[in-house]
């Protein structure tokens, strides 16, 4: 890449068009000795060049507009469509609120989460919100519930600073992770 599109790349103004707030350009800057240019290009390369876009939906779908029968989500292969219209689809319920919310008024217990990078700038922005999610998600938790937790930083630094739980531990000290699964993804 030249100069030029690095530059570009760096402006805070792309990098919000491309949904990454500044906390979490911060982060990855912190980690990644060649700022966040460098971070996108080796992204990039790693997605063209190491994974397969024969299997690759997510990437296929935005090259060529579409999906085909072998390369598309499991829902909309012809199994997984038939579940859904065979009544699996009235199981979905959406909810518009946040997750502290969400858990706050539904009491069924959870077993499995799927946390997106918001905690990257929530941990910037609303450190004491991010706590209370935290709460609420290890209250409504399951024994052996699984959390999947996608951040900027390999090792999101919220995990040592917040604490929580009656006995304001650190998050880190009462969550299990499987580091070498995470870092294989």
């Amino acid at each position: 890449w030249n100069k030029t599109v690095n530059w570009i790349i760096s402006r805070q103004f792309v990098m919000s068009l491309l949904g990454v707030p500044y906390p979490q350009r911060k982060l990855v800057e912190a980690q990644h000795a060649g700022g966040v240019s460098r971070f996108i290009r080796e992204a990039v390369e790693y997605v063209f060049r190491q994974l397969p876009l024969a299997d690759n939906y997510f990437y296929r779908v935005y090259i060529t507009g579409q999906y085909r029968r072998d390369c598309c989500p499991e829902y909309l292969k012809e199994a997984g469509f038939d579940a859904l219209k065979a009544g699996l689809v009235d199981r979905i319920r959406l909810h518009t609120t946040t997750v502290t919310e969400f858990l706050g008024t539904n009491p069924t217990p959870i077993s499995r989460f799927v946390l997106l990078d918001h905690m990257d700038w929530m941990s910037s922005y609303y450190p004491d919100a991010l706590v209370e999610e935290w709460n609420a998600i290890l209250a409504r938790a399951t024994p052996g519930a699984r959390i999947l937790l996608r951040s900027a930083q390999s090792k999101p630094a919220f995990l040592e600073s917040i604490r929580v739980g009656p006995g304001q531990n650190r998050l880190r000290e009462i969550l299990h992770f499987a580091d070498d699964l995470a870092d294989s993804l």
